[in-house]
């Protein structure tokens, strides 16, 4: 677990190795499969709902803290919860915060039908519709093999219909 820690720790979070627990990893996977549905229900007070229930089993009322010496900043966890804890509060007040900042409809999936990846939406105009330039790229070409096979189609059917002279 002291890989899974050093990996967090690479990333900004301050981990003690014995925060990474064993069981956390089903239980983070169990709260993802829940916290999608932020992004499945396709009603906007549905997914305003929803997303109170997270808040009020995974966050606790915020604090501010400067435990590392490097700035203050928020909390919305105790400071005594395991890693997979952690993630869970932070994974959820954050939504929250994209959510009254941004909007609940800036959280979608992917539009590219191979992905549908979960994804927020920091565009300017809020029309992102894939969760990278990858899936973007890939959809135009399929789009673009799409219309030249139509355009070829009717070509070979025009061939087809002219009466040899």
């Amino acid at each position: 677990m002291a890989v899974a820690a050093d990996h967090g720790r690479a990333r900004g979070l301050i981990l003690d190795d014995d925060d990474v627990q064993e069981h956390g990893l089903g239980q983070l996977q169990d709260f993802l499969a829940q916290w999608v549905q932020v992004i499945d229900l396709g009603e906007e007070n549905a997914r305003a709902a929803h997303l109170n229930v997270l808040l009020a089993t995974y966050t606790q009322p915020v604090s501010v803290t400067n435990h590392a010496g490097d700035g203050w900043h928020m909390h919305f966890r105790s400071d005594a919860l395991p890693a997979h804890r952690i993630m869970m509060a932070f994974i959820t007040a954050g939504t929250a915060l994209h959510f009254v900042h941004r909007g609940i409809h800036r959280l979608r999936r992917c539009e590219r039908q191979a992905c549908g990846t979960a994804f927020a939406d920091f565009s300017r105009p809020g029309t992102q519709r894939y969760c990278s330039r990858a899936c973007a790229n890939a959809d135009a070409v399929r789009r673009h093999r799409q219309r030249s096979r139509a355009r070829h189609q009717e070509t070979q059917e025009g061939l087809t219909l002219q009466k040899p002279v």
